[in-house]
């Protein structure tokens, strides 16, 4: 051998000696993910993570390992691949046979589940313009409270095929405005979401004209995030509803105001921001409904809303909190403050910890003064110049009075073609009383005389459309979903052209009273 050759293989010993002193040692084994629930009947993949003393970590070890399963009667494993046998929990286990060192007890832990109790689909509710698409998720309950997608196993339907069209696998399409409801069934047990409830609405609207945030001017302080609510006005709806599928986000200023693309805001630092959403041709900057973002400054008061009013037991009431400027303007603080009731007792606050969306539930009798704070700014709704709110929780519903709008005599009469209005308040125990149209159950005995608007044209609330000569009458029953102590009250419509007998007939005596 010539010397060349020598020394070569003599650096070649000494470098892989220098390797063999400098190579890391494995310390411990992961296996991914942790835990994991499964449906019996289908396969994982899991993987083998090893962590090594030089600080390297996240090795995949998967072919390098000896795998187990520490009851292999609920489920086998080979190479990393887990096949399930039977409902229970078992450890799927990693071994280094250099090292002997065997994965973490904390990790590779599965559940395998197998009875399905019922399915419900997401998202809950979904505006979707016409020829755009949207996908449905369906989720399956099993035993202890496990959820699963059951991603391959449902087959979805919709029960108007002309509002929509939608896959087996869930990918919905729009094609003319309407209501549809999806529904989906579990192929591997023949359990479907109408059974247990989990059926959800899908709404396809016009094209979209109008986007809005709401609100349309909050107050943050430094470093506090929250989300804005993005509403959209379509073609042949007058509502607008809440669409936020697909918008582009921005803030006029990003080093004030950040904006992610779910709408969540952070304010960096005092000052203000205008933060707009578009679409594709569409954006809220169009029609000045932007939401503009007031970091810091100089609160001076904060007034609640309500500032009066009436709940009655057991009921829910919204509640929210406006911030006055040194500058004179006014922006929403609802979720910058903390709310409390100066008697729990009466009106209890049950928004979590006290802060974010205010609202509250009216628990008996009496009268509370529902107070806002802001900690961070040190000032309260009870500070001179603030305004706290006042809510009144009554006794017993008494009577339920309906009069037209406006005020006139009964019955109320009035052409075809045209509308009249009506106001429904209820009395309580105690002298209280409420406008309570809006949460009123409202129907016509004759619906060809006298109709009550299904809402598509934005009617006002107590709003009855005229259509055709003759005499109907309107029930209105408040709480409008019943029981033992809801109260109905009806009043007559005549509906009658100029000069017309028919209201003479109606209001003339009977014979049969004499």
């Amino acid at each position: 051998m010539n010397r060349s050759l020598l020394a070569l293989a003599l650096a070649l010993i000494v470098g892989l000696a220098a390797d063999a002193a400098n190579a890391a040692n494995l310390v411990r084994i992961l296996v991914s993910p942790t835990s994991r629930d499964i449906r019996l009947g289908k396969v994982v993949t899991m993987r083998a993570l090893g962590e090594y003393d030089d600080g390297s970590y996240g090795i995949d070890l998967s072919t390098a390992v000896d795998w187990g399963s520490t009851l292999p009667s609920v489920a086998t494993v080979s190479a990393g691949l887990v096949s399930t046998v039977s409902a229970g929990t078992t450890r799927i286990v990693a071994l280094d046979p250099v090292t002997g060192i065997e994965s973490e007890a904390s990790t590779g832990n599965l559940s395998v589940v197998e009875t399905l109790s019922s399915i419900s689909l997401t998202p809950e509710k979904r505006i979707l313009p016409v020829r755009r698409r949207t996908r449905f998720k369906a989720w399956g309950d099993f035993e202890d409270d496990v959820v699963l997608n059951l991603v391959g196993d449902a087959s979805f339907s919709i029960s108007d095929p002309s509002i929509a069209s939608i896959s087996e696998t869930g990918l919905a399409r729009g094609l003319t405005p309407g209501l549809a409801t999806v529904t989906a069934v579990d192929l591997l047990s023949g359990i479907g979401s109408s059974q247990t409830g989990g059926d959800v609405v899908l709404t396809v609207v016009g094209e979209l004209q109008e986007l809005s945030l709401v609100p349309d001017r909050i107050a943050l302080s430094v470093g506090d995030e929250t989300d804005l609510e993005a509403r959209g006005r379509f073609e042949g709806n007058c509502k607008w509803l809440d669409f936020g599928s697909r918008l582009r986000w921005s803030s006029s200023d990003r080093e004030t105001v950040t904006v992610t693309r779910d709408g969540v805001i952070k304010c960096l630092q005092e000052g203000s921001a205008i933060v707009s959403i578009r679409d594709h041709r569409v954006s809220s900057a169009e029609t000045e409904r932007d939401t503009e973002v007031i970091c810091g400054g100089e609160v001076v008061a904060i007034e609640v809303t309500p500032q009066s009013f009436v709940v009655p037991i057991g009921k829910q009431r919204g509640l929210e909190a406006t911030y006055v400027f040194a500058d004179g303007r006014r922006a929403d603080g609802t979720r910058s403050v903390f709310w409390s009731s100066s008697d729990p007792g009466v009106f209890e606050i049950t928004t979590a910890n006290g802060r974010d969306e205010g609202e509250g539930r009216a628990v008996a009798t009496g009268q509370a003064t529902i107070i806002a704070t802001d900690p961070v700014r040190g000032i309260s709704s009870e500070d001179v110049g603030s305004k706290s709110g006042s809510i009144d929780v009554p006794g017993a519903l008494e009577a339920l009075v309906l009069q037209s709008i406006p005020v006139g005599p009964l019955p109320v009469m009035g052409e075809p073609g045209t509308s009249v209005r009506l106001e429904a308040r209820a009395f309580f125990e105690g002298g209280l009383f409420r406008a309570v149209k809006k949460l009123a159950a409202w129907s016509s005995s004759d619906p060809s005389v006298a109709s009550i608007p299904d809402g598509s044209s934005c009617p006002k609330t107590g709003q009855i459309d005229l259509l055709a000569e003759g005499v109907a009458t309107i029930s209105v029953t408040y709480p409008k979903e019943g029981g033992p102590d809801a109260i109905t009250e009806q009043v007559d419509i005549i509906v009658e052209f100029p000069g017309s007998s028919a209201s003479q007939a109606f209001l003339a005596p009977s014979d049969d009273l004499f």
